[in-house]
């Protein structure tokens, strides 16, 4: 569940932060590039802090569950084809 929430939470802020930059025409290739980099230091800092927090954490399943969120679209595509 934590390792799904790694990825799904900080995804979804670039998504909002990205279609307010569209909205009001200040989106441009700089502004992307550092809401990527922001994804990447927000999703370690979440699993930072999962694993400061949640004392029995096991690593294995936190793993699998940001893989499988990381892999989901790849799934929903097999599947549809």
């Amino acid at each position: 569940m934590f390792g799904g929430l790694a990825y799904m939470l900080p995804n979804l802020v670039f998504v909002v932060r990205l279609k307010i930059a569209t909205s009001t025409g200040r989106a441009s290739g700089v502004s992307f590039f550092v809401g990527e980099f922001g994804k990447i230091v927000a999703t370690i800092g979440i699993l930072v802090a999962v694993q400061q927090w949640y004392v029995d954490l096991l690593w294995w399943s936190l793993l699998i569950g940001l893989l499988a969120a990381l892999k989901a679209n790849l799934f929903a595509f097999l599947l549809k084809s």
